[in-house]
Parts: C-alpha cells; structure tokens; sequence
C-alpha cells in the first residue's frame, strides 16, 4: 500500500459566522486542581507476596526528587481479593484489562500460543470485578471487544482474533548493483557497501515497524479510556521477532559505535500517554527465546518459579528522557551478531517502556502463567495522590515512592508523567476516534471542498493545496450564557485516515465561538460557524477524517473526505 502524507497548513485559515456579527468574550476565571494519581505495589522480598496494612505516612513520594504531600491515599483490592474474613463484593475495585496483540511483529505460532494461553485463562472464568478489551495490530487496528463482562464475550472475541493472520517480519533485502573494479581492496570497500546497505534497510523496516506498533497502542488506549476501573494493558509482542534473511555480522559495520536500540522515542511516549490515561502496562513476549544473561542478572530478584519478571527503567530519575537511549555500545563486542545486539536492545527498549507505567515485562511462552501473573501484580495496590506546584507545563516529570520503615519491600510505581495540558489530552482521543472511523455526524457539520491548485516542487511529489470551508450549524452546538454573548468552543482536526505511524499526526485547533446574545435565537434558527483553512496533499487516493469537537456539550462529528489528485 502506497502511503500519502498529509499537510495541514493555515494559509488563509479563518473563522467566520455567516450572517452574524462575531464578538469576543472574555473567559471566566477557572479553578484547575491537577492531583497525580500513583498506584504502588508492594511486595515482600522474601515471599513475593502483596503487603497490606500500610499507612499513608510510611511512604515517601517524591517529584523531581522534592518530597511531596500525599493528599489523597487509598488501599485497593481488585479481582474479588480481601482481607481474610471479608466478603469480596464488599471490598474490591473493577479492573480493565486491555489485550494487545502485536500481529504485526508476531509470528503465527506465536499468536496461536497467545490464543490457546487466553482461552485457557477465561474457559469456565468468572470475570466478577473485570471488563476486558481485545484489541490486534496487523498494519491495521481492530477491537473485536470493546468492553466485556462475561466469558462468552470474550470466547468470541478470540476466535474471531484467530482469522486474523499474523504478518511477521519478513524482510526482503535488496543489495546494491554493479560489479566489483579489480583488486583487492576494491572488493573488499564493495562488500562492506552491501553489508551496509542490506543493515540500514533492514533496521529502517524494523524500526518503522516498532514505531507503527507503539502508536496503535496509544491509539487503542485512547479510544477505551474512561470506562471506568484500573485500566492494565497486557502487550503480547516479541522482545525480537522472529527475523528471516537478516543481517547477521557485527552492527560496528555500520553503527560506528552508536549502540542505539530502535524506536525507543516512540514508545517512551506511548507508555507515558497510557500512564496519564490511567493504564499500567505489561509487555508479554511469547517467544521461545532464551533471555539475554545481562537481563537475567538483572532481574534476578524478580524471578518467580522460573518466569523472569523485568521491571524498572533504564531512564534517569530528574532527567528529561533523551531522544535516543543507549543500551549497550556494540564496540565494546565487535564479534557480535547484529540480530543479537538488536535482540538485547529491543527487549531493553520494552523493559523501559513498561517500567515507566509502573508495569514490567513478562518473557514467558506460557500466556496463561503469565496473565495470572499481571493479575497478581495488580490485584492489590495502594492509591497515592498529591498536588503538584504546575498544571499544563507539557514537561516530564520524574517520580520516587519509597518505604523507609520497611527495608523488607519491593516497591513498583508509576516512574513518570507528562503534565499535558488539557488541550493535548483532548487531541489524542479525538485522533483515536478518527483512525478507528468513526462518521457519526451528530453536530450536521458540513465540508465544502473549492478545488486543488498544483504545487510544483523539483524532485519531490505531486502535491496539491485544496481550499476548505467546514460549517458547523449554531443549533447543534452547546453555547453558554454569559449575559451580553453566548460562548462556547469546538475542536476543529484533521487526520489522514491512512496513516498510523509516525506520520500519523493529527492537526487540531481549538476555536472559540461567540455569539451576541441578542442574535442568538436568529443563529440558531439560520446560522452556522465557518472555518476556512487550505490542507496540502500528496497526490493520489486519500481519505481525509475532518473532525468537530465541541468541547461545551461533548459531541463529535467526524467526517470523511476523499481525494484523488
């Protein structure tokens, strides 16, 4: 499939009411309390086993390394787990498990083994205090569960899971051509030419790959947040896949010591946007490979009967996350294979990802083990919140809970956040519900559409301007009184539904509307809202998601528009 980037650009962007004065009302002043919510688990070093009991006081919350007050504290148990002696109806908290698979990246015989392992899991289950989502990624996104409640839902979900096929990575290389010119060393720079070229296509299809991947996560997340519960992502993708016809000589061929595993970027952003939506995540690789001894080593204290449990990040606390991190330098090893260092530094990549959520990585074959294991994990926490000094600064902020009194525990909690300002949160539902398209038109917006005018650009694309007027009716909106005008505000974005990746970017902007209020009822009887903007495209078919959100009365109108230049 031929991918088209879209553009938006505001070249002659307006807001115009037609027939009606605009006027511009001042906002009323506003009170925002932004509290961070932290959920904790605790364990016993010894036994691995949930702590109970504890007070607020014991913890330690820090921000950036400055202690925090604790201004809200909970003890949560979830699944219908309490206290001895307790009824679990009384007591326990719903819990949203999300079902990720990877078909994208996963071999056959391992979503098949995903499959039989949650089969297993909810054949003859009670799902008492649990909604699940089933979710895939094959290069496109599909729920086959929204949000079920019982074991028939999710029976059903699974199996119409299983006439999805899995893609794999199956990489086909291509070598430069032409002969090598006589000698030795000729020969020698020609060989090192296409060993170099066969690695950077190999790990540019990869880490597109990846990065396609933790954008679908985020998308998913934000199309099923605010369904209420504790919301846990479980990720079935392999820590490597399954690689054929690749590369197989020292990554210093090419790398000159970069020693940088792929799409780390994107997907510390992705688990940073599920952790502010609520979700912890946990990544379970399902691949019957042998963990690399350095993270054995490391996540020895986490190993239970055998299954090794990766928790923790490789970021820095009180430091912003880099673009790019380092892993290992392959320099240090020149012998090693590249799909070794990468099998290393992927599973690396997962490791940081999760821990930022507060989740881990879970390298078990065995899904069944591994789920119950995710369940163990979350089936009880503690609920920390507090009040930070900044509301909407965009900044990564970095965060430390401790237990001082109790040398004895193994603590694992949320890492990081993003203090996104409410207009960014907003922007990534909306551009979930456009990739999973939806055209729901309950706010009669209109698109008119005035023609394309050519760009000509040496070298490059065919790529057209397209003049747009998007008209939105005053009646269906929600606009408030506030003596002299109404007011209200609306979400106007654009997304190219064919995109999910990287290029996946939505371009949104947020209008306010005014009406005089002596000429309400008239533009509510007659009027519409425009807003005129000019969106550069790429030639060829496309289809162009215009969405209205109206931010007052909570509907969207999606629309779709179809190109072809």
């Amino acid at each position: 499939m031929v991918r088209h980037v879209l553009a938006v650009v505001v070249l002659a962007g307006a807001a115009t009411s037609t027939a009606l004065a605009e006027v511009q009302a001042p906002f009323v002043s506003e009170t925002v309390v932004n509290t961070v919510e932290v959920p904790v688990t605790v364990l016993d070093s010894a036994t691995g086993r949930a702590v109970t009991d504890l007070r607020p006081e014991e913890f330690v919350l820090r921000e950036g390394g400055v202690e925090q007050r604790i201004s809200n504290f909970s003890e949560v148990f979830r699944f219908g787990q309490a206290r001895t002696g307790e009824q679990p109806e009384a007591g326990y908290a719903v819990v949203h498990m999300v079902y990720f698979l990877d078909l994208y990246l996963m071999a056959s015989r391992e979503r098949d083994r995903v499959l039989e392992g949650l089969r297993a899991r909810y054949t003859g289950a009670d799902l008492a205090g649990e909604l699940v989502s089933v979710v895939s990624y094959d290069g496109r996104l599909r729920i086959h569960l929204e949000r079920g409640q019982d074991r028939d839902q999710v029976l059903a979900a699974l199996d119409e899971l299983a006439q999805v096929s899995s893609q794999g990575f199956h990489q086909v290389l291509s070598f430069p051509s032409g002969e090598a010119q006589r000698g030795v060393a000729d020969e020698d720079r020609l060989r090192l030419l296409e060993r170099r070229q066969r690695t950077l296509e190999f790990l540019s299809t990869l880490e597109q790959r990846l990065e396609e991947v933790s954008t679908a996560l985020s998308l998913t997340v934000a199309r099923l947040t605010g369904g209420g519960g504790q919301g846990v992502v479980v990720a079935f993708t392999p820590g490597q896949p399954a690689i054929e016809r690749g590369p197989d000589f020292s990554p210093t061929d090419y790398l000159q010591d970069a020693g940088v595993p792929p799409a780390a970027r994107g997907w510390n952003q992705m688990a940073l946007e599920l952790a502010d939506l609520g979700f912890t995540l946990f990544v379970v690789d399902p691949a019957r490979q042998r963990l690399p001894e350095d993270l054995a080593a490391a996540s020895a204290a986490h190993t239970l009967g055998g299954n090794v449990r990766q928790r923790g990040s490789a970021v820095g606390r009180g430091e912003e996350l880099p673009d790019q991190l380092t892993y290992d330098n392959p320099a240090r090893e020149p012998s090693e294979p590249l799909t070794r260092w990468l099998e290393r530094s992927s599973k690396e990549l997962l490791v940081t990802s999760a821990g930022l959520t507060g989740g881990g990585v879970l390298f078990d074959d065995d899904v069944e083990r591994a789920v119950g294991e995710v369940r163990d994990l979350v089936g009880h926490q503690y609920s920390l919140g507090f009040v930070p000094d900044h509301i909407g600064d965009g900044r990564t902020h970095f965060l430390e809970v401790t237990l001082p009194g109790r040398p004895g525990c193994t603590l694992t909690h949320r890492e990081a956040y993003v203090d996104q300002p409410a207009a960014t949160r907003q922007a990534q539902q909306l551009r979930s519900r456009m990739v999973f398209g939806g055209t729901d038109n309950p706010l009669g917006v209109r698109v008119e559409v005035s023609g394309a005018r050519r760009r000509f650009a040496i070298g490059g694309p065919r790529r057209y301007r397209v003049a747009l007027e998007v008209r939105i009716p005053y009646g269906m909106l929600q606009l408030v009184d506030r003596g002299d005008v109404h007011w209200g505000k609306v979400v106007i974005a654009f997304l190219n539904q064919g995109e999910v990746g990287e290029r996946a970017r939505l371009w949104s902007y947020e209008q306010p509307i005014t009406v005089a209020s002596d000429r309400y009822q008239e533009a509510v009887r007659s009027g519409y809202f425009s807003f005129k903007t000019t969106l550069e495209i790429e030639g060829g078919e496309q289809l162009i998601n215009v969405a209205v959100q109206d931010l007052v009365g909570g509907e969207t109108s999606i629309v779709p528009q179809h190109f072809s230049y």
